[in-house]
């Protein structure tokens, strides 16, 4: 993939995030719907406000008698995107990383088809698809959850080209990949990439032609 074509994808992504989220992005708005503003914006607040005196902020002395708060997924106290989104006003760093991880899913999904050989124009609009369709939208009122599936399909694109090449470089963007599934809240996810990288080693090992031969 040209260096040309690659930019042209990050700033489509870019630029149709900011038209998706219009509203958080330049409007000053939240999200009140499920878990965002009663959970996630008051964990937002509770890090950024601890933070202003230690760091990492370790302990949460403002739930039941207090409880960990940089082991607690749901804080992303070690998630490296958050340590630049909360230098941003609230809402505005909150909403960014929002739209931002939507962008980053597009981009890792265009990249992805990109290297299994399909079409520019195919790959663009598999990202979008992606990026912005109603699994990751349905993942805006838990951050943990959208922070962690933003790097779905860039860790599928790891491990595809670790598979081909089996190298170094190759072996630590599998690692990097997964380690920033984890840091993002969403265990979860992490155990759904385990089970899908087994599938598809599966696959490779045993491909359909093989599989359909007497």
């Amino acid at each position: 993939m040209s260096l040309g074509r690659a930019g042209l994808a990050v700033a489509a992504a870019i630029f149709y995030a900011a038209l998706f989220y219009l509203d958080l992005l330049f409007f000053d708005r939240v999200f009140v719907f499920r878990d965002t503003y009663t959970i996630l914006l008051a964990m937002e607040h509770v890090v950024r406000t601890l933070s202003q005196w230690h760091w990492p902020p370790l302990w949460n002395p403002f739930q039941v008698l207090g409880k960990p708060l940089a082991a607690d997924p749901l804080s992303g106290v070690y998630y490296p995107p958050n340590w630049i989104f909360r230098f941003l006003p609230e809402p505005l760093g909150f909403n960014a990383s929002i739209a931002a991880h939507h962008a980053w899913a597009m981009v890792g999904g265009y990249s992805l088809l990109r290297h299994r050989g399909l079409s520019h124009p195919a790959a663009i609009l598999g990202g979008l698809l992606g990026g912005f369709g109603g699994m990751y939208v349905a993942f805006d009122n838990m951050i943990n959850a959208l922070q962690s599936a933003a790097w779905l399909p860039w860790t599928v694109l790891a491990f595809d080209v670790w598979c081909e090449r089996r190298d170094a470089a190759a072996l630590t963007a599998v690692a990097l990949t997964l380690a920033m599934t984890q840091l993002g809240g969403m265990p979860e996810v992490v155990v759904f990439e385990n089970v899908l990288f087994v599938a598809m080693a599966v696959d490779r090992r045993y491909p359909p032609h093989a599989r359909a031969a007497p």
